[in-house]
């Protein structure tokens, strides 16, 4: 499947079965309930060294969520008031989502990121090199307009996606509480990210499965472009869902046939008022480590609570979609591996 490239989906939507994705992994590794990441066969075997590169296709319709939604709802879930009391527990995963997903400006995350313990992590020498680059990226921004690259917000630099293993596997862990309920994981495209050196300042396409050993089988050998043609998301998308992207220089906004109209037409007030119950303040004395404990128990209740005060994200809503009922905003009525348009890239591509 080619999914390094494709417009942001802001809904659940499905993948067919038998789609193939690949991993890199050690020799002994079996599928579970983990959560892990998996990626192209392009995207994987830059991981495979000392690993095997292995192939596994989906067992059953898969549903996903774009991490760009994902990062959207979090942000606005992170500023938002709730009757939470927040704990060490949740400041400290607060911090971890912000260096994960970038919710917070390109400076505060630089800070945060700067304030991580790296004392017996075997990336930390990685890790410093990579915060450097994304401050030698900001300082340049900062003084020189004409660097700014297309994707970047002139007015605030925002956060970007930062993949550090164990905080990644942290949060993703969260993310599966949160939205294990609708969808059986999260898919990415490349994402811009200066921290990140991965075919320039990006980070390549992923998926995250919240239970690989219900959702993937793993197949004998790497299959050939005949056995598995490719799939391109993209025109997937168009044809399934309607899909259509319209395109505003510099910035891009993709929407689903029917949304903008709807969405344009609802004019409302954005409230300006800082998040008291979120909002904390972390001195240059004090670190946050990164921790290969991944038991998030303590946790559950902030979960249950942001569940139950956002139930329109977190609640299956598209039961019947499939069926023809209560079709919005472009959804098909039908959804079968007939209509799916296979799109063809280069032959070296999986």
């Amino acid at each position: 499947m080619v999914f390094d490239d494709f417009a942001p989906v802001m809904r659940p939507f499905v993948l067919p079965a038998n789609t193939v994705i690949y991993r890199a992994c050690v020799s002994d590794e079996v599928l579970t309930d983990r959560v892990r990441f998996f990626g192209s066969k392009r995207t994987a075997g830059l991981y495979e060294r000392g690993r095997m590169l292995r192939a596994f296709a989906t067992k059953k319709q898969l549903t996903l969520v774009d991490i760009r939604y994902v990062i959207a709802m979090m942000k606005m879930i992170t500023n938002s008031r709730q009757d939470i009391a927040i704990t060490t527990d949740i400041t400290n995963l607060m911090l971890r989502m912000h260096v994960a997903l970038g919710l917070c400006t390109f400076e505060k995350q630089i800070f945060l990121l700067d304030n991580i313990n790296l004392r017996g992590s075997s990336e930390a020498d990685r890790i410093r090199t990579c915060i450097d680059k994304m401050r030698d990226f900001f300082r340049t921004i900062s003084t020189d307009r004409s660097q700014h690259p297309p994707w970047l917000n002139p007015i605030e630099p925002a956060g970007v996606r930062v993949g550090i293993t164990d905080i990644d596997y942290f949060v993703m862990d969260v993310l599966k509480q949160l939205f294990k309920e609708i969808a059986d994981g999260i898919i990415s495209p490349i994402l811009p990210s200066p921290f990140h050196n991965q075919e320039g300042q990006q980070i390549l396409e992923e998926i995250v499965l919240f239970n690989p050993s219900d959702a993937l089988k793993q197949l004998p050998t790497h299959p050939t472009q005949s056995q598995a043609p490719v799939i391109a998301l993209n025109s997937y998308l168009n044809s399934m869902y309607q899909y259509k992207q319209l395109q505003y220089y510099p910035w891009k906004l993709h929407i689903y046939s029917g949304g903008l109209q709807q969405y344009t037409a609802k004019k409302g007030k954005t409230s300006s008022e800082p998040n008291r119950d979120l909002a904390y303040t972390l001195d240059t004395n004090r670190t946050f480590a990164i921790s290969h404990d991944r038991r998030i128990g303590k946790l559950d209740e902030w979960v249950a609570g942001i569940k139950k005060g956002f139930p329109s994200i977190f609640t299956d809503n598209t039961k019947g979609f499939l069926n023809g009922a209560n079709i919005p905003l472009g959804m098909p009525a039908t959804a079968n591996s007939d209509s799916i348009i296979i799109g063809r890239r280069k032959p070296a591509s999986d």
